[in-house]
């Protein structure tokens, strides 16, 4: 900013902002010229806004003629430029910012190859729209603790399928026939519902008495209700048990009409309490009508809370591949963990909006069916069958399986596997000796209680999960650097800013090995600024 644009401010500011100032207004008498510090530049950006506003001078003061303050504002607004871009990293010793959410579950999974439950830890607070601002991503007691937490969770998680591999489980298949069901409950509504409706159409008749309602109904707005909604319903349930090979199936009814809501049809599959946590595939067949006028073809698989088909949660997608004559087999995989929820149904995919569905269904009645949208998906039978032991363990814990059968009675071999791990999980930088040490003193407290070697590992796993190696991406100064300014980045430290910023996520092998050569350079810059490499970049 030059000096010479102190008489502006003398003339036009420093009356109300100079030495005189009350306490709080800030002074302007004071202000540098060179904005070579972040506390210059923050306050000639207040005096830039305030201006640009129109919010000072006060419209009772004297103001400064139009050229005059467009000189000022264009020649502030250009060393402000100049200044954002001098003094983005100045000063600063190394970036320490924590992992949000989307970036630990991605790194938890590439590690362990588990999905960690995270719904107890807190929303990331961004700014804005974003969750990568390292201010808004603070660390309380609480939530270290829900880290840790998290981390044995997985961990055990990770550990059962390790055991797995070495002794397979029995792996079972369970299929169940979906006719019985389906016709069970249809029956069962149309055994409720035609005498109730036969009830209320006899008190229609006889005069609508308000102090002889039928028997179960306290109000006229709850008989009014059913009367309405019984009629509607009990032709479109009659027509769904009398379709083609309703007695050899099911048919996904009412996912796309919420007016029979309560009688929602999802073919539910119940992985038991019983069975081993692992993966699990779970396969219907199934198959769609022919009918070209209303081609609907896709069926969600959806985690139901407890089992209640009115909670479901959609996890998977897939096209029926064949007609209800020839019906073909769809398959899923899921993961079941412990306590993850084992309650999973099929149900008809359905448009994002109720209105657009209940539209739908309203156009479909006008054009004189009287029933609405008719079932297109049949399903014959559903099965589960599990646990597949996985064929080999993640990158990071091959080392554990090998090692796994003696970590238990081997110090040695246990500190090589948590040094192992701890390398991975901290992207590359290996654990410092007095960290180690920690690690084994919490695996030695651990053993009296360990049922093998893999069981005495979880609180030392958990332990480095939670670590600030693992949950901070830090970019520390050399040592004796101080407030020095910036340094070049290491090949590691290039490779996790690309990888965090291309997929959320942890480096792999692939892209270290590429960040040693800075072929990582040009992937960057054509992401950031669609050019080459600058020189700053290939040196960084």
């Amino acid at each position: 900013m030059e000096a010479g644009h102190a008489g502006f401010l003398q003339q036009h500011c420093v009356k109300c902002h100079g030495e005189a100032a009350e306490e709080g207004i800030p002074r302007l008498d004071t202000i540098p010229f060179e904005l070579t510090t972040l506390e210059a530049a923050e306050r000639w950006q207040r005096v830039l806004a305030v201006l640009n506003s129109g919010e000072m001078p006060p419209a009772n003061e004297l103001q400064p003629a139009a050229a005059e303050k467009t000189a000022f504002l264009a020649d502030l607004s250009t060393t402000m430029v100049k200044a954002r871009k001098a003094l983005g990293d100045q000063g600063r010793v190394g970036l320490l910012r924590r992992l949000n959410r989307r970036e630990y579950v991605n790194t938890i999974r590439d590690l362990l190859a588990v999905e960690p439950v995270v719904d107890g830890l807190p929303s990331d607070a961004g700014v804005g729209t974003f969750d990568t601002f390292g201010s808004g991503l603070t660390m309380s007691s609480d939530q270290l603790e829900r880290y840790l937490a998290i981390g044995r969770e997985s961990i055990r998680t990770a550990f059962d399928r390790l055991r797995a591999i070495q002794s397979p489980p029995e792996r079972r298949v369970v299929r169940r026939q979906t006719e019985f069901e389906y016709q069970e409950t249809l029956g069962r509504f149309l055994r409720d519902v035609t005498p109730r409706l036969a009830q209320i159409r006899l008190w229609d008749e006889q005069g609508k008495n308000p102090l002889a309602l039928p028997n179960g109904y306290t109000s006229l707005e709850e008989l009014d209700y059913h009367r309405n909604n019984l009629a509607r319903d009990l032709p479109f349930i009659t027509m769904c048990v009398a379709l083609p090979r309703a007695a050899e199936g099911s048919y996904l009814i009412n996912c796309a009409y919420p007016g029979h809501y309560p009688f929602r049809h999802v073919e539910m599959l119940t992985i038991p309490p019983q069975a081993v946590p692992g993966e699990y595939r779970l396969r219907a067949s199934i198959g769609t009508s022919d009918n070209p006028a209303t081609p609907r073809r896709f069926v969600e698989l959806c985690s139901l809370e407890g089992g209640d088909r009115n909670k479901p949660t959609m996890l998977d997608v897939r096209e029926v591949p064949s007609s209800f004559k020839t019906p073909g087999t769809v398959e899923f995989t899921v993961n079941v963990t412990k306590h993850s929820e084992r309650h999973f149904g099929l149900r008809e995919k359905r448009h994002s909006a109720h209105e657009y569905i209940y539209e739908s269904h309203h156009r479909e009645r006008t054009k004189g069916n009287g029933i609405g949208l008719l079932p297109m998906i049949w399903i014959d039978w559903v099965e589960w069958e599990g646990p597949v032991p996985p064929s080999a363990p993640s990158e990071p814990l091959a080392p554990v399986l090998a090692a796994s059968s003696s970590v238990l009675s081997d110090e040695g071999a246990a500190g090589d596997v948590l040094t192992l791990f701890a390398t991975h999980a901290f992207r590359g930088v290996p654990p410092t000796p007095e960290f180690m040490e920690r690690l084994l003193d919490i695996r030695r407290r651990a053993l009296s209680q360990a049922k093998d070697g893999l069981d005495s590992l979880v609180e030392p796993f958990a332990v480095i999960l939670a670590a600030p190696g693992f949950l901070y991406l830090d970019e520390p100064a050399p040592d004796g650097a101080g407030s020095a300014p910036d340094r070049k980045l290491s090949a590691i430290e290039r490779a996790s800013r690309l990888s965090y910023l291309m997929w959320a996520g942890p480096p792999d092998a692939a892209l270290l090995t590429a960040a040693e050569a800075s072929v990582a350079a040009p992937r960057l810059s054509y992401l950031m600024w669609a050019g080459p490499p600058d020189a700053a970049l290939l040196t960084a």
